[in-house]
């Protein structure tokens, strides 16, 4: 059985979480356009009602950013803050270390105008662990 991963979709909103629905309960899929939207977005309709694609990378953006931990680090760039990123303020980096078979470390861009919001997030969430 295969599976794909959408939202929940009222014809207007769209909802908070991505869920998996089975591509053998899809009984059609078209391509909607709306005035926000205008180069289109796929919907899936199942006997449970409405799904839609949320592969725009604002759209998965949106998801990761309700998820504690998660925050916008410049355009384009979503960081998980509970993976416990060094702060380079010089560079304007979050580096990651990441064990794999790799060099081990990853890094993600600071915009300008988001630095004092990554800075005050990360004391946010490490202060409240001690």
């Amino acid at each position: 059985m295969r599976s794909i991963m959408v939202c929940k979709w009222d014809e207007e909103n769209m909802a908070d979480e991505a869920e998996w629905i089975n591509t053998e309960d899809i009984v059609f899929s078209n391509r909607v356009t709306t005035k926000k939207e205008k180069h289109g977005f796929i919907i899936y309709r199942t006997a449970n009602g409405l799904y839609r694609n949320f592969t725009s990378i604002d759209k998965e953006h949106a998801l990761l950013a309700k998820e504690d931990g998660f925050i916008r680090t410049d355009r384009g760039v979503i960081a998980n803050l509970k993976m416990s990123p060094s702060l380079d303020e010089k560079n304007r980096l979050l580096v990651f270390n990441i064990e794999n078979e790799n060099d081990g470390n990853d890094f993600v861009t600071i915009a300008d105008n988001k630095l004092d919001v990554v800075k005050g997030y990360l004391k946010k969430l490490f202060s409240s662990k001690k």
